[in-house]
Parts: C-alpha cells; structure tokens; sequence
C-alpha cells in the first residue's frame, strides 16, 4: 500500500509540474498577444531582420543604417512580399551567442544571419528554420600560384592556421588522419587572426567555412593585406555540410509558410529565367503564373498580397541576381549553390 501511494504522489508531482510548465507557455503567450508575426508587420510597416552586420558580401551594415549584402537581400525580399516595398526593413545586428534568444524574445522577425541549420538548434531553441539560401562548408584559403585548382592534398606538410577548439579545428586534424596528409595546424584564437597569419607567411593555408573565407579575403584585399597573387578557396567542393538557412520563431506556420516561399521564389525566377528586367514581359509558365498572382492567389492563401510573389524578383531579383550581385562580388563560385539543373542543390518545389 506504501508503494501505491508513493507511485500516486509521484504521478500527482509530475501533473502538477506539467501544469506549471503549461501556466507559465500561456504567461508567454499573454505577454506576446500570441500575435502573428505577419500581423505586427503590417502593422509597423516594417520587417525587422537581425543580421550579423559586419560580413563582407553577406551583410554590411553602415554607420548610416543603410545594409548590403546576400543576407541583406533575403530581408528585403522577405519586406518585397509582405510589404510590397524592399526598403521597409530595419536591421538588427546580433552577435553568434545572442541571435537566437534575439528572435525568441520577440525582438527581430526573422534572422538572416550565416546561421547553419542543425538538428539540435530545430530541437532545442523555440526555433524553425527555412529553407536553405547557401550550402557552406569546410575549405581552406591559400595562395592562388600554390593552390588554385588543387586538392587537400596539396596541403600535405603545410602549415595550416586554424581557429582553436572551433570545428574547423577537429575537421583539420580529422582530415589529415582519413586522407593521409601531414597538416601541420597553427592554432589563433580567432578567423581574423588565422588570415592575418596567412598574410604575413606564417602559414601556408587556412581553414574555416568557404564564406567566411571568401569574407575575410574581401577585407584583407580592401585594407591590401592579401599578396599580390592573391588566394583561392580550395577544394571546390567543401568538405562539410553547413547549409546557412533563416530562422524564425516557432509556433507561427503562416510566417515560416512566407519565409520559405520568398526564398523558393528567387530559385523558381532564375529556374524559369524570369529576372528583375524581363519579370513583367517574359512568358510564365502555369504554376508561375499562380505563384506570381497572374492567373491566381498562391501569394493570398498565404494573407499576402495577390502580386507578393512578383514583387520579390521586381524588386530584389532571382537567386542568381542576388548570388551574383553580393558573393560574386568576393569572389564565391555558384559550385554547390548552383540550380540542380547546372550541377548544384538548389531544387525549389512546384509551386
């Protein structure tokens, strides 16, 4: 009898804790209005978009307000379909550690910010993330006359900065023991550090994800700390998987729904060749022209406005305009971020 009654207090803690747990979801709640995200944009008139705010080709945000970038353009996307303007964004710069409790506390929108999409961040942090906008991952920066071209094991007794305790650490030392190659790993405290050491020769490589690679490049040319040969991202495949993807918040389909569907919007565009100069003139096909409100509301059943879809690539452009226009610019190759048709991922949904 002891027993049955212990089991019964134990059953009546646990309700009770669940119960707790409940009032305290719907004290959340209360304190949000549990209010669509859509709705407080229309209402403010603006998106608010956290950004990292300092990455050369992804988001540069200047002392002005005014930002630039790949990540950039995915906001303004997002402001284009909702809005039906691309300059109604405000952006929110957010540091790697406060970004998500950024989102979840309600003070940005969506978060566009070089974020790799994991199984534990989708489980753990109150977060959805959409589709991917760059599949990233683990390469290696070196001099053009050395590497261009090359594979690891070029790298084979090279002295290789990389950032210590970071994954590109492990992934380095990984990668010598499986491919056979003697790395020789310089560790710095930091990427910055580890490009700065490349500059000044003392290492032959260095490792991290391709775009903040491609990133720091960009700024070691501007300043004139890269060689006058200049350096390559090798090998052209990387060696990781990080697909960077927007977040928003959970519990808010209709807001993930519109996230999702700006981005397939831009890999549609370019996959139909429909660009910013020719999307009112060219031929769509049929489920184009649903999607862009020429034949019919796919953009109203989401509570946009009939033409939201179309006003995305007329005001921002496809995935390639925007590829271009930002990473080209720092020298990042389509290579995975290409349309499957040319070899890459990209392979959006009917729509």
């Amino acid at each position: 009898q002891e027993a049955l009654l212990a089991g019964v207090q134990a059953e009546l803690e646990s309700a009770e804790q669940a119960l707790d747990e409940a009032h305290q979801e719907v004290d959340r709640l209360r304190a949000r209005g549990d209010r669509s995200v859509l709705r407080r944009v229309l209402e403010a008139g603006f998106v608010r978009c956290g950004i990292q705010g300092s990455v050369p080709g992804f988001s540069l945000l200047t002392t002005d307000g005014e930002a630039f970038g790949f990540d950039v353009d995915m906001c303004r996307a997002i402001a284009a379909a909702t809005l039906g303007d691309a300059t109604a964004v405000r952006y929110v710069p957010v540091t790697a550690g406060e970004r998500f409790q950024a989102l979840v506390d309600d003070q940005v929108d969506v978060l566009v910010r070089v974020t790799t999409h994991t199984l534990a961040r989708s489980a753990e942090l109150g977060v959805d993330f959409g589709p991917t906008i760059y599949h990233d991952g683990h390469q290696f920066l070196g001099a053009t006359s050395t590497f261009a071209g090359r594979g690891i094991g070029s790298l084979d007794g090279r002295r290789v900065c990389v950032v210590e305790g970071s994954p590109h650490h492990s992934r380095s030392e990984s990668l010598g023991t499986s491919a056979g190659i003697d790395l020789d790993l310089v560790l710095r405290p930091n990427l910055f550090e580890a490009v700065a050491s490349l500059a000044d020769g003392a290492c032959d490589a260095t490792a991290g994800d391709g775009s903040g690679l491609a990133a720091q490049r960009a700024q070691a040319l501007l300043e004139g700390r890269a060689p006058s040969g200049g350096w390559t991202i090798f090998p052209s495949i990387p060696l990781s998987r990080e697909p960077l993807a927007p977040v928003v918040r959970e519990g808010d389909p209709q807001w993930k729904d519109i996230v999702d569907w700006v981005v397939y919007t831009t890999i549609i565009a370019e996959l139909n060749g429909i660009t910013s100069e020719n999307v009112e003139s060219v031929e769509l096909p049929e489920d184009v022209a649903r999607l862009f409100g020429v034949t019919g509301g796919s953009a109203q059943a989401l509570g946009l406005g009939r033409l939201a879809f179309q006003d995305v690539v007329r005001q921002v452009g496809n995935y390639g305009e925007i590829f271009d226009r930002n990473l080209g610019s720092i020298g990042l190759e389509r290579s995975l971020n290409a349309l499957y048709t040319e070899g890459g991922l990209l392979y959006p949904p009917r729509s």
